[in-house]
Order: C-alpha cells, then structure tokens, then sequence
C-alpha cells in the first residue's frame, strides 16, 4: 500500500491527519521552482556554463540538505491500540479491584513516547503501582507507552490498569485514546467496552466494544 493509499485509508476513517512537516513543503518549492526555471529559461540547460554548473550545484545543495532536514526532524507515529487483546473480557465484580490491559502497537516508521488517556462512566481508578501510570482525577488517568518503529523488538507494548466499580450502578463504560499531538495518528481497533450488571451471577457482564467485535 503505499502512503497516499494509506493517508486517504485514514481519511476515510475520519483520522485526523497534520499538516506535512515544512521541510517536506521546503523541498518541493525548491524542486519546482528548478523545474520551472529549467523549462522557461533554455540557456539555463546547457550544464557547461560556469553560470549553470553553480546554480546546479546551489539547487543539489538545498535539495539535498531539505531532504536531511525532513528526515532529521521527527515525523508522525501511527500506531494502533485495543483492550484486552481483543478477546479477553472477563466478569468484573463490586467491591473488588478488576483490572484490564491496553496493548499499543506501532504500524509506522518512527519510535516515539506518548500517553494514552483512559477515561470512566461509573468506574473509578485507584492508585496504580506502575510509574508509567499518571492519575488525572478519579475516573482519568493517563498511560506512558514507548514504542520503537514497526518490525522492531519493541514495537508493542501491553499496560494492565486497576479499576473499581462504583457502588449501586448498573453498569460502567470505560474508554481510551491517544493524547492530542501532531506527530501523533491513532487508529484504534477497540477503544471502548460497557458492562452491565447481571442479577442472576451477581457480576458485571460484557454488554459492547466499541472499534472491533470482542
């Protein structure tokens, strides 16, 4: 696939996608204002010119230390995320800690750190033994992940996080994504899931996942 397919693939799913770096804008000025000197000023094309010999070695220059610019300056990290390896959604129960996992992924070529936000409706977290683990409030806290480039040794990681149900409700929603950078695109398979209470076991079942069929 390549990355216009890719780019409109997100579009379509309605993933925000940030503006190209400036460097990459940089380059194609340069790359098209040479080409329109070229094509408008025929003396322009005969290479044995002293003249033409330093401009062609002025445009190589900037093209080339653009394009070093660009690829030095850090690009965007997509990566993909889900709860509960997709298909482990275990009873939950009052009056107990539960917990569950969030696995982040990366499917693109940059390595990065970032926190993934997970929020609650009728569930509250308590204090997390995991120093990557930042508590926002009692129904938010946010996950460190660090992921190196898709294909490499560290590409994915799995978090488990600590909940409690709140008392007398009759169910809990409970919901993660990515936080909001720039060089940052989420596509996220399973964002989301709602339990419900369940009188006959006494227990909170599975009711839905939002981003994926558990």
């Amino acid at each position: 696939m390549t990355v216009f397919a890719f780019k409109a693939l997100l579009i379509i799913l309605g993933i925000d996608i940030p503006s190209p770096p400036p460097y990459i804008i940089l380059f194609l000025l340069i790359a098209i204002t040479a080409i329109v000197l070229l094509g408008k000023f025929p003396s322009l094309r005969k290479y044995r010119r002293k003249r033409n010999i330093i401009l062609y070695s002025v445009l190589t220059v900037a093209l080339v230390f653009t394009l070093f610019l660009a690829y030095e300056t850090p690009g965007q990290t997509v990566l993909e995320y889900y709860l509960n390896d997709y298909s482990k959604f275990p009873d939950c129960y009052p009056e107990v800690i539960n917990q569950f996992n969030l696995t982040c992924r990366s499917i693109g070529v940059r390595a990065n750190s970032f926190y993934m936000i997970i929020t609650s409706v009728n569930a509250s977290f308590p204090s997390q033994p995991q120093e990557s683990h930042v508590t926002v409030s009692d129904t938010e806290i946010k996950v460190l992940f660090t992921l190196g480039e898709s294909g490499s040794s560290n590409e994915k990681d799995t978090k488990w996080v600590l909940f409690s149900i709140n008392e007398n409700v009759t169910g809990f929603f409970i919901k993660v994504k990515p936080e909001t950078r720039n060089d940052l695109i989420g596509a996220g398979s399973l964002d989301a899931m709602q339990y419900v209470w369940n009188g006959t076991e006494n227990c909170y079942k599975l009711d839905f996942v939002l981003g994926g069929q558990p």
